[in-house]
């Protein structure tokens, strides 16, 4: 985790009255609420998420500080998910099934091809994000996750 994330992870047990009010200047023009430096709105969940990666269709929530770890794992045991239906599928190329279905079979095999390769750069994609403390939004908009 950055520097900056780990000073501001001081803050989350204080309430609004104990917080100075210099450090807290900016509202959410959305939901009017006070927003920390490297927090955004998402526009999907109507509420501000401090240190917002994304907002993910596949687990129906955005991606923060708070649960980025749980998307870098999901997303990981997905690739492990995919690699081990790649070898099932390789392992029984010469059964008898494989050959009575063997359109189905070639389609499910090209198909995890294609989604594994994706995967790979998905993974490859965020957990680089992640170790270097940034987010995607972080990576767009050229370093501040403010706006």
């Amino acid at each position: 985790m950055s520097k900056d994330v780990k000073s501001l992870l001081k803050y989350r047990n204080k309430t609004i009255s104990a917080l100075d009010s210099a450090s807290w200047i900016s509202t959410c023009s959305e939901c009017m609420d006070i927003k920390p430096v490297r927090t955004r709105h998402c526009s999907v969940c109507n509420r501000c998420v401090f240190h917002i990666d994304h907002h993910s269709p596949w687990v129906n929530n955005c991606v923060g500080l708070e649960n980025l770890r749980f998307y870098l794992l999901f997303i990981f045991y997905l690739l492990l998910a995919v690699g081990y239906n790649l070898i099932t599928v390789r392992a029984i190329w010469n059964h008898y099934i494989y050959k009575q279905n063997m359109q189905l079979m070639n389609f499910v095999y090209v198909f995890d091809q294609f989604l594994f390769l994706v995967l790979i750069c998905v993974n490859i994609w965020h957990w680089t994000v992640a170790m270097t403390g940034m987010s995607t939004v972080d990576v767009i908009c050229g370093g501040s996750s403010g706006g």
